[in-house]
């Protein structure tokens, strides 16, 4: 009874850091929730159709920083670790400066591609100078959320899970008020876009503060100091690099299939498709959220020297990881007739069950995968994610375009990512030896 008191004494602070990421979440979430409706209400719908488009920037905004953003948080967290806080600064900086650069990049791009004439044809309408308004919009909307999302990551690199919750509420709230109160009827869609921007960045700027890059644990000589912060931001590109590859992998399964069932099926089937697909893969949204303290555990662990403990935890996680989705499962009928309605719930049930079932073996998968970032196995946790999506999409691309096959081709990624699994069970045999 000691021993197993003493694990979930030790584990606590990691229960408490994963309830501040699900209530990060929920406010992620329920901020956009609330904005669309006021801005339908707003905007008339091309300046709407100007919004949404501004939006799905955000959605390859990891790609602004090659994947950097994303490896702050196992780099810096196996630097804590190590009582090398004196590299943070450096690693920092290497992030923005390649997300500023890649910015600066795609702005020429896309400008002289509406100039040439390019254009969505939602957009026909609107003049070559608003367009490029918003192009530029875009981008750096795009580059200051991966700034804020990678300072984010950083702060829980030091256990600091509660102030990104805090600053996500709290902006959201203040984006929310001030859309009502300034943005008026039949307005244009660059002013939500510009207070978005703003909101974002004051986000990022509280982070910085609360970073203090230029701070250490403990007083090292320069050499040294210079020698850490070049091992650790060699870390942080080759990390990103492979992450920025899972990315990829990840945005074929999330967006792959969506293209081809609209293409091949139909809107009708799409729209059925993607609803059932929105409620299946809320469950993983949470996991994922509640799994990320795992990435400073597996690398406080790793500097340790004690990964052979890694395996009841990581049991436990793997199986917890599977309730949300179950819990679902139980649930989905009544909750697709109040979300849609009865008869939506009724006809598409069994699609909606596959998927959710898919989504659950998907979860199962999220332990794994951020304990291997955490012990420094990026590209150990990427292969079987890209093995995964090159045969997922190469299915979708090549069978006959079914409904039941896009369901089925569901599982198949999910299932061949089960491979993380065994890649961290050949990790830990290595360490043993």
């Amino acid at each position: 009874m000691s021993v197993l008191a003493d694990r979930v004494f030790r584990m606590s602070p990691h229960f408490h850091r994963a309830l501040w990421s699900v209530l990060e979440l929920i406010c992620t979430i329920g901020g956009q929730a609330a904005i669309t409706p006021l801005l339908l209400r707003r905007l008339d719908p091309q300046e709407f159709s100007l919004w949404v488009i501004a939006q799905t920037a955000l959605v390859a905004s990891a790609a602004m920083s090659w994947g950097m953003g994303q490896a702050l948080f196992p780099v810096l967290a196996r630097a804590e670790a190590a009582g090398e806080r004196s590299a943070t600064r450096k690693a920092l900086l290497l992030f923005v400066r390649q997300t500023i650069l890649t910015i600066t990049c795609l702005i020429p791009v896309a400008l002289a591609a509406i100039a040439s004439g390019w254009r969505p044809h939602s957009l026909d309408n609107e003049l070559p100078l608003d367009l490029f308004t918003v192009a530029i919009a875009m981008f750096i909307w795009s580059g200051v959320t991966e700034i804020d999302n990678g300072l984010s990551l950083a702060l829980k690199a030091r256990g600091r899970f509660d102030l990104p919750a805090l600053l996500e509420g709290s902006t959201r709230a203040a984006f929310f008020g001030l859309t009502y109160a300034v943005v008026p009827a039949g307005g244009a869609a660059a002013l939500p876009i510009a207070l978005a921007i703003s909101m974002t960045l004051a986000k990022g700027v509280f982070k910085w503060i609360a970073l203090n890059p230029s701070g250490h644990s403990k007083p090292i000589d320069s050499a040294h100091t210079t020698a850490i912060a070049d091992r650790v931001r060699g870390e942080l590109r080759t990390s990103g690099h492979w992450i920025w590859l899972s990315l990829v992998g990840a945005l074929m399964f999330n967006a792959i299939d969506r293209w081809l069932v609209g293409a091949y099926l139909g809107a009708q089937l799409l729209v059925v498709y993607a609803t059932c697909l929105q409620i299946a893969q809320a469950p993983h949204s949470i996991v994922a959220a509640i799994g990320q303290p795992l990435i400073g555990w597996a690398a406080a662990f790793r500097e340790k020297g004690q990964d052979l403990t890694l395996w009841a935890p990581l049991g436990i996680a793997t199986l917890l990881a599977g309730i949300p989705s179950a819990i679902l499962l139980i649930f989905l009928e009544p909750l697709m007739a109040a979300w849609i309605s009865s008869d939506f719930a009724t006809n598409n049930l069994s699609t909606a069950r596959y998927l959710t079932l898919a989504f659950l073996v998907l979860s199962m998968n999220v332990p794994a995968y951020y304990c291997l970032l955490g012990l420094g196995r990026t590209r150990t946790a990427t292969l079987p994610i890209l093995f995964a999506s090159a045969v997922y999409t190469a299915g979708c691309v090549a069978l006959p375009p079914t409904l039941i096959m896009f369901i089925g081709m569901k599982f198949v990624y999910p299932v061949i990512t089960l491979g993380l699994i065994l890649s961290l069970m050949n990790v830990v045999k290595d360490t043993k030896r």
